[in-house]
């Protein structure tokens, strides 16, 4: 458990790259170089539940302030959360990637290329 000693090892790539812009104070394509080095990978799963979660907890959010008016309150939606998010993570969110990978993935690629490139910083 914890990080693997490849991924030890290998961290100081990307500061390497950082620094020699730094001192030549250049940034221009520093994102591009970092990402060349293959260190960074953004799980396809990983990128369409995050897409998805940063909206449900808005929903959460605003239902918990709505209807947590009191401390009691709030704490019983806060718990509900809880145990909505445990719930979505280990037993719903492996059934829908399943199934997002079978049906969708395949003809969403494009987009989740696009996606990717953006978060790499490269768009």
């Amino acid at each position: 458990p914890g990080v693997r000693d490849e991924d030890i090892l290998v961290v100081s790539e990307p500061g390497k790259i950082t620094l020699e812009s730094f001192l030549q104070s250049d940034y221009k394509g520093l994102q591009q170089k970092i990402h060349q080095t293959g260190l960074i990978h953004i799980a396809t799963s990983i990128l369409f539940i995050e897409l998805r979660a940063k909206k449900l907890f808005r929903i959460w959010a605003k239902l918990i302030r709505k209807k947590g008016k009191t401390e009691k309150k709030r704490k019983f939606w806060t718990m509900l959360f809880k145990y909505y998010l445990l719930i979505a993570l280990f037993l719903v969110s492996p059934i829908v990637l399943l199934i997002y990978k079978m049906t969708i993935l395949p003809f969403t690629k494009k987009s989740v290329k696009q996606k990717k490139m953006y978060f790499y910083g490269l768009d």
